[in-house]
């Protein structure tokens, strides 16, 4: 639980809600939200592969490296290589991260890569509904791996999903 945000924006021009329930006791899968230095906001959700203290150990080492990155200036493609380089370096290339690391602006410049992880939705004012694709494979997965970066507009009023697969692959006592 010392991996996930201690307050979250609540007012002004952004505002976020999130949780966490691990299946287990501890687990890998963690998010962060965080404004940067130049008021955009960077949120970052991932899940380690596996499960218990080593995967939550790894989590806290992502959430290290994205704390670093998201204010180093960097682009987006370049953080999500040198972590991914560092994971596999840590890893071998046995343990890796399905990642989905955005950036918003003021103005609705809405950034962002994902390693593999579930596709964000954008929901908009008008109820339509978009996907945060995939940009490149897990973190850590391949030392060599490349990660791309799209990009969109939002307009007030819309929102952004972000989860992991435990929410898709929750199941109640009847299956």
């Amino acid at each position: 639980q010392s991996l996930f945000p201690k307050a979250l924006p609540t007012e002004s021009w952004f505002r976020a809600c999130g949780s966490s329930r691990p299946s287990h006791e501890v687990g890998g899968d963690y998010f962060y939200i965080r404004p940067r230095t130049d008021g955009a906001w960077v949120s970052v959700i991932a899940d380690v592969s596996g499960k218990g203290v080593s995967s939550a150990l790894l989590a806290s080492l992502l959430q290290g490296a994205f704390l670093l990155g998201s204010d180093a200036g960097l682009p987006i493609p370049q953080m999500m290589g040198r972590i991914n380089h560092f994971l596999n370096l840590q890893t071998q290339g046995e343990k890796y991260a399905t990642v989905l690391y955005c950036m918003l602006e003021r103005n609705g410049r809405l950034q962002w890569s994902n390693g593999g992880h579930p596709a964000g939705l954008v929901i908009s004012a008008d109820g339509s509904l978009s996907e945060l694709e995939a940009t490149g494979l897990p973190l850590g997965m391949l030392e060599d791996s490349e990660y791309g970066a799209e990009e969109r507009m939002l307009r007030p009023g819309d929102k952004v999903v972000l989860y992991s697969d435990g929410l898709s692959e929750a199941q109640n006592e009847e299956g």
